[in-house]
């Protein structure tokens, strides 16, 4: 018998609902795939032959959840949960005249099983065509038909995410297809492709996933021109800096690497993410493209240019600067690095050791100092002008700028100090 424990009353809700129609509904896809490999989902999807948003209407309204169409045209429909742990409840009629058909017609076979919503849920009553059932237990990836990544590519990544994190391999057919059709994937919309790599950099066996990128020609069709090894090579390193911050600095650095960055990707996937395009030399119109086609959020896109524009030589830079902790902020906002995010950046990549207290005051002292993102100057400009009459317009600038790179070199530590090397340099200009 199967029984989805931790979810069996919404399931029975359902089935009772589904009782009453003259069609049956199915369970079908990755949840049960999850299931028999005991992991937990939170997601499910059901077919039917007729269109089921009357079912879904039901049963959204029963469990006080939110209902809503993915695609009217097609009638394709989801119900969310409004508890704290989201469930997600999709709901679909058949891709083709059969459910056998519509089983065809999916991606791979792990995801080709189906089982008729009837309570108890009996694992004799299974529909597994395609054997998905034996594909799992012989840890292949296997597609379900000649057609289906030519028909989707972004099944490729699919693919490789699912391998990565379910412990399987591609049989030699699909990856076969995978590698004659990733050229395709240049043809996919930025969106889709970012949000299974997101998924992709999550997976804990994210190396499996690196070397099918770059081995299946995915990497080279998204211009990460660069071989297996390399790439590996360059995420391992990554990783082990990350890991060694963790142990030196557990507290801080363990709660801020999990952060949301935005995209889907924490601020510790995205720094291997960040590697990695380091390591393919992606700066500069190359860069550009890429974040223009995979359409980043604009504080992500912001990071990935500041650390993927600025050299080495400028990292080398900012270790070695002394000066007041504001000066580190300016040397940052200087080179347009958005902030406060990329200070635990600044640690993650570069593997520089900063004392937990420290991290915590350079970022209590941004949310003290900034105005709309910026960091606000040690004098106001009516300061500047008492203590320089003559100087407006573009001079004004100039001191503002003189005062700032003070700061960064250490020369400037206070109002005070900003006061007198003022009146010094605007004798000298």
């Amino acid at each position: 018998m199967l029984i989805f424990s931790q979810h069996k009353n919404e399931l029975g809700l359902l089935a009772k609902l589904a009782a009453a129609e003259s069609h049956p509904l199915y369970l079908v896809g990755g949840c049960l795939r999850d299931h028999l490999l005991n992991r937990d989902s939170a997601d499910y999807d059901f077919v039917c032959a007729v269109d089921p948003s009357r079912i879904a209407k039901s049963f959204a309204k029963q469990i006080n959840g939110h209902w809503f169409y993915l695609d009217q045209q097609r009638g394709y429909s989801r119900v969310v949960t409004r508890c704290a742990a989201k469930l997600q409840f999709d709901f679909a009629p058949f891709r083709g005249p059969s459910l056998e058909i519509d089983l065809a017609l999916r991606d791979f076979t792990i995801n080709a099983m189906a089982l008729p919503l009837k309570m108890p849920l009996d694992a004799a009553a299974l529909i597994d065509p395609l054997n998905g059932q034996g594909d799992l237990a012989a840890h292949q990836l296997r597609m379900c038909g000649d057609s289906v990544i030519a028909a989707d590519p972004l099944r490729i990544l699919k693919g490789i995410r699912h391998c990565a994190q379910l412990n399987l391999f591609a049989d030699d057919a699909t990856q076969q297809q995978f590698i004659a059709h990733a050229p395709l994937l240049k043809q996919v919309a930025g969106e889709r492709i970012l949000s299974e790599l997101s998924q992709v950099f999550a997976e804990v066996n994210s190396e499996t996933a690196l070397r099918l990128l770059v081995d299946c020609g995915v990497a080279e069709a998204l211009t990460l021109s660069c071989d297996s090894a390399k790439i590996v090579e360059c995420h391992r390193a990554s990783e082990h800096r990350i890991q060694q911050l963790k142990q030196q600095q557990e507290d801080c650095v363990s709660q801020q690497s999990n952060l949301h960055c935005g995209n889907g990707f924490s601020v510790e996937r995205l720094t291997s993410f960040v590697a990695i395009l380091r390591c393919c030399l992606v700066n500069g119109d190359k860069l550009d493209k890429l974040l223009k086609w995979l359409h980043f959020e604009k504080r992500v896109a912001q990071l990935l240019r500041f650390f993927l524009n600025t050299t080495a030589a400028e990292f080398d830079e900012y270790q070695q600067l002394d000066c007041s902790d504001r000066g580190k902020l300016l040397w940052l906002q200087h080179h347009h690095a958005p902030l406060p995010q990329s200070l635990i950046f600044c640690q993650l990549l570069t593997g520089e050791i900063i004392d937990t207290q420290q991290l915590l005051a350079l970022q209590h002292l941004w949310q003290q100092s900034q105005n709309n993102g910026r960091i606000q100057p040690l004098l106001s400009t009516d300061r500047i002008q008492q203590l320089a009459p003559q100087c407006s317009g573009q001079q004004l600038g100039q001191c503002f700028k003189a005062i700032e790179q003070a700061e960064i070199h250490g020369t400037v530590t206070s109002a005070i100090d900003a006061e007198r090397y003022l009146v010094k340099w605007y004798e000298s200009n």
